[in-house]
C-alpha cells in the first residue's frame, strides 16, 4: 500500500471513529451506506465550504439530516437541490456551478 493511500486510510478511520460523528449518524438507516465518513474526508480534503447535495427520490427524506452531519463536521455550508436524480449519471452539476460559490 502507498503512503498516500496509508494515510488516506487512517484519516478515514479516525473520522469513522469519531463518537459524535457515530451518534449524529445513528439517526440514519442501518440497512443504507450513506459513506459519511468518506464525504467528510472528501470535504476537508479539498477544503470545500460549499457542497451541492442531490438524492434519489427515495432518499430524499435524509437530505436534511445528511446535511446536518455535514455541516457540524465539516463547517461547509450545505444546499439541497431539489432535482431528483435517475441514476450516476444525472448528476445536476450544471445547476449547481450556476449557484456560483456552491
Amino acid at each position: 500500500m502507498s503512503v498516500k493511500l496509508s494515510q488516506i486510510s487512517h484519516q478515514l478511520e479516525e473520522i469513522a471513529s469519531n463518537l459524535c460523528l457515530q451518534n449524529d449518524m445513528k439517526i440514519l438507516p442501518s440497512n443504507y451506506s450513506f459513506e459519511i465518513p468518506k464525504t467528510i474526508w472528501k470535504i476537508r480534503s479539498t477544503n470545500s465550504k460549499y457542497v451541492a447535495l442531490q438524492f434519489p427520490e427515495g432518499l430524499i427524506m435524509y437530505s436534511c439530516v445528511i446535511s446536518d452531519i455535514l455541516e457540524k463536521h465539516t463547517g461547509c455550508d450545505t444546499v439541497i437541490m431539489g432535482d431528483v436524480t435517475y441514476g450516476a449519471c444525472c448528476v445536476d452539476d450544471y445547476t449547481a456551478k450556476s449557484m456560483g460559490d456552491f
